[in-house]
């Protein structure tokens, strides 16, 4: 496959293992067009940035969105902040070359534009990926 083909199969790899679908977080990808029914749940978002040490590797970042109920206080934005940190910040991920994150940032944004039912806050880790 290609730089790009592989780089969105190492992150959302991570969002179909049994610990993260454990967490009970539904997870969706960023050109996704259904519905979620007003409860909490995170929205994955792959963007490319600079060209890496080779033809085959590329930095970036993942932007969460992360959607929660709102007018119930950031509680339950922190915490699935902290279980999206608990899976990506320090790791590695080796299948198809090698994801590399590193530290993450998360800022609250408020109602969300779309549905007012919904508060929304966006978690972001960047990312190197090395090609083989």
């Amino acid at each position: 496959m290609g730089k790009y083909s592989d780089l969105f199969s190492n992150v959302y790899s991570v969002f179909g293992t049994v610990g993260w679908t454990s967490e009970s977080v539904p997870t969706v990808p960023s050109n996704f067009t259904g519905a979620v029914d007003d409860k909490d749940y995170i929205r994955v978002s792959v963007i490319s940035g600079e060209q890496g040490l080779n033809m085959t590797s590329i930095s970036g970042i993942v932007v969460v969105d992360i959607f929660v109920k709102y007018g119930l206080g950031p509680a339950s934005v922190g915490a699935i902040a902290d279980k999206l940190d608990k899976y990506l910040v320090g790791k590695t991920i080796v299948t198809d070359g090698t994801t590399q994150f590193r530290n993450s940032t998360l800022t609250l944004l408020g109602m969300d534009p779309d549905n007012n039912a919904l508060f929304r806050a966006k978690y972001e880790i960047p990312f190197n990926h090395f090609g083989v």
